[in-house]
Parts: structure tokens; C-alpha cells; sequence
């Protein structure tokens, strides 16, 4: 599998790239929409787990692994875009670039064991239809995005955001009702 994600890395188009991934996705059973745009040098790992809608578009530079991935109908995944753990995103969502949605934390109680064998606490993270969240966000595990919203550039969202809302900060806060 390996062989083949680095022979796609090859094709310039992302059309094309695209294309040979619907391909693969419904190889495999996945339920994938057309055109599926898919620029250079992006990690698509769990392919299994990835289900998208139609007119799915992935910026250059991303990583995509999720444990679980929905994504709606017209979604823009920005450039150099972080996206693991379990992730819901709606209809036309626009994500810029260097968004990062973890969508899982590590365990970190247990004295003497390292943080990295304490496994996954995963609560998933929730983006709602036609949200816009701006260039360098954060969005933690667990938070839900309302539909209609907007998250400013840089802010770092660590609690729900109720639809119809500007949201902006560190960590983000309501700026307005929209």
C-alpha cells in the first residue's frame, strides 16, 4: 500500500490524483463523492475510515489520518491541514490553512507509564454545515461548531461554539452573533 500512496504522489494534477483515489476508495468499500480534488504531498492515512461527500477538496502539505472522518458535500481542507481522531465536518465548510483538528487526546493519569503507552481518550470533534474556520486554528477534541459559524484566524477552540457565531481567540471567545 505504501508502493502505491508513493506512485500517487507523482501525479501533478489534482484532478487526476483524485481521481485514482475515488477509485481506490470505492475499492475498498468507502462511500466517496465525485470530483474528489486532491493536490500534492498529502497523507491520507485510515483510508478505510475516510467517508466523503461531493466536491471534497485537500490542499497540498495535508495529513489526514483519521480513527474516523465524515466530511459533507463542498468541503475545502486548506493547506498544510492536521486532521486525526474522529471528525464530523458538514456541508460547505471551508478549513484554511494550518487548521488543526485533533480529534483525540492522550491519556496522561497514570504515574509511571509515558504518556504514549496510555492510549486514546476520543470524543470526537463536531463541525457543523457552511462553517468557516480561519487560517492557523485550533479545534480540540470534543467541540461541537454550530452551523452558520466562524472561527477567526489563530483562534484555538476549546469549548462548543453555538450556531450562527463569530468566534475568536486564545482561547476563543464569542466576538458576535451573525
Amino acid at each position: 500500500m505504501k508502493a502505491f500512496y508513493k506512485f500517487l504522489s507523482f501525479f501533478s494534477i489534482p484532478f487526476v490524483r483524485g481521481g485514482v483515489y475515488f477509485i481506490l476508495f470505492k475499492l475498498m468499500g468507502r462511500n466517496v463523492g465525485f470530483p474528489l480534488l486532491i493536490s500534492s504531498n498529502v497523507t491520507l492515512g485510515g483510508a478505510r475510515k475516510i467517508n466523503a461527500g461531493n466536491n471534497l477538496t485537500i490542499c497540498k502539505n495535508a495529513f489526514v489520518d483519521p480513527i474516523k472522518l465524515v466530511v459533507g458535500d463542498g468541503v475545502w481542507i486548506g493547506y498544510n491541514c492536521f486532521l486525526c481522531g474522529e471528525v464530523v465536518i458538514g456541508n460547505n465548510v471551508m478549513i484554511g490553512p494550518n487548521v488543526s483538528i485533533p480529534g483525540a487526546n492522550h491519556n496522561y493519569e497514570k504515574k509511571g507509564i509515558p504518556y504514549k503507552d496510555q492510549g486514546l481518550d476520543v470524543k470526537g470533534t463536531l463541525i457543523g454545515n457552511n462553517v468557516w474556520i480561519g487560517a492557523n486554528s485550533v479545534i480540540l477534541d470534543g467541540v461541537k461548531i454550530g452551523d452558520n459559524s466562524v472561527i477567526g484566524a489563530g483562534s484555538v477552540v476549546t469549548k462548543d461554539v453555538p450556531e450562527n457565531m463569530i468566534y475568536a481567540g486564545v482561547p476563543a471567545k464569542k466576538i458576535k452573533a451573525i
